[in-house]
């Protein structure tokens, strides 16, 4: 009796459960039990349809008495290869049917009975964290996969270097790796398949980046505690040697916002606000910068005390004063013009005065700044009068009333000396009798 078997309990056992019987195994699945050759046939188990560089693993256990019978392995084409294991396989390099043949010489006289067990499949194995390309800010990762039932081990090298053998269990692996500087590490992940005298290794890599320093980051605009009326126009620089991958604005407690580019305008109410830029580049690192601002809407009050409203003013000089105020911001500085001049910064005086003026009304007007920008404005109207003759003018009049009072006086005294020489021409004094 001619036995090829690695355990005929399990044979004889397969054959009490599954009778005699043959099946079509499709790529990755798995075809198991027995069949009766006779002599004079030719029987086939069929691995299915299977690709260029799949896997056949077969294991068989041969049960005959026969010395005229024959087994191998056929390709698509009908060629006939030798198999030279019962447990054993291949990886095919045409696609098609691949079967495995067996037969019996018709002078044979003893039957044969194969238990067999065979798989088609595509050996994978995939890295499934990190992905290729990938920036990661942590030099101590996990790197996990997958790989196809039929691999024994699975290790893991970085830079192709040293492999150490990772975690593996049910088709998922992992393997925690240390990593050293910044800068690209390639990471080698390879599997061992072991099938009888059959041995397969396959791999899969991936380039990483690893980045642990975060972008950097400065706001521009606006200067940390200013003040702004209603709206901030935020703006900031940011630069990273990878990239940035997002760029974030919070206004106080509100949610982060995603913009583009380097600039956001923020709308504000009247109070003290804080401003926050988020930077993130492509491994997940951050960069967080803040302002503090006040804004102020509300204009300031201004008002002249003097001179008062259409005041004469009997000099060529003229004082104006002043009172301001602003609750929030605070005064930033005053402006001051009059009729046909420019505006006058006078910082935070409350007065100025005016010289070299001429006669005539004039219109002066006060203008408040606050911090934010906000602006209100006061004015009046005054008159200059420096003639001495004018009734308006320094001395009130005076000078005329003398005038006049003067060549009054004259007049009447010359019309009194007039009537005098008069009546003395009419009337010649008599002399004596």
């Amino acid at each position: 009796m001619m036995k090829w078997s690695r355990g005929i309990a399990i044979a004889a056992l397969c054959f009490l459960l599954v009778g005699s019987w043959s099946m079509i195994a499709q790529p990755s699945d798995a075809a198991s039990g027995s069949i009766t050759i006779d002599p004079g046939q030719t029987k086939y188990i069929s691995f299915g349809t299977v690709n260029s560089g799949d896997v056949l693993l077969w294991d068989l256990t041969i049960n005959t008495w026969s010395t005229v019978f024959t087994y191998w392995l056929e390709k698509p084409s009908g060629v006939h290869l030798t198999i030279n294991s019962l447990y054993s396989g291949m990886v095919v390099d045409l696609a098609g049917e691949w079967k495995i043949g067996f037969s019996i010489d018709p002078s044979g006289y003893w039957s044969a009975t194969v238990y067999y067990e065979i798989y088609a499949f595509r050996p994978t194995l995939v890295i499934v964290y990190p992905q290729e390309m990938e920036f990661i800010n942590d030099a101590s990762i996990i790197v996990s996969g997958t790989v196809d039932r039929f691999a024994n081990n699975v290790s893991v090298s970085l830079d192709n270097v040293h492999y150490d053998a990772a975690d593996l269990y049910m088709g998922s692996w992992n393997k925690n790796i240390l990593l050293g500087d910044d800068g690209a590490y390639t990471i080698y992940a390879m599997a061992e398949l072991r099938w009888g005298d059959f041995k397969l290794m396959y791999s899969d890599s991936v380039t990483i980046m690893l980045d642990t320093t975060p972008p950097e980051l400065g706001v521009i605009t606006p200067a940390n505690n200013s003040y702004v009326a209603g709206s901030a126009d935020l703006s900031w620089q940011c630069s990273d040697e990878w990239g940035i991958a997002s760029r974030e604005v919070k206004v106080d407690l509100l949610n982060w916002i995603t913009v583009e580019g380097d600039e956001y305008r923020c709308s504000l109410s009247d109070g003290y606000h804080t401003l926050r830029v988020r930077v993130t580049d492509l491994a997940g690192n951050s960069a967080i910068a803040s302002i503090i601002i006040t804004s102020d809407t509300t204009r300031p009050s201004v008002a002249i005390t003097s001179p008062i409203y259409n005041a004469t003013i009997r000099e060529d000089a003229v004082k104006v004063t002043w009172t301001g105020s602003d609750a929030l911001s605070g005064i930033d500085h005053y402006e001051i013009r009059i009729t046909g001049g420019n505006w006058i910064n006078v910082g935070l005086n409350t007065s100025y005065i005016f010289t070299g003026l001429i006669d005539g009304g004039y219109y002066v007007i006060v203008k408040a700044i606050d911090r934010s920008g906000n602006s209100a404005e006061s004015g009046l109207r005054f008159e200059v009068c420096t003639n001495i003759w004018s009734t308006n003018g320094p001395y009130g009049g005076i000078p005329l009333f003398i005038l006049i009072a003067t060549v009054l006086g004259a007049a009447v005294i010359s019309v009194l000396l007039y009537r005098r020489k008069r009546a003395h021409r009419q009337n010649p004094p008599q002399g004596p009798n």
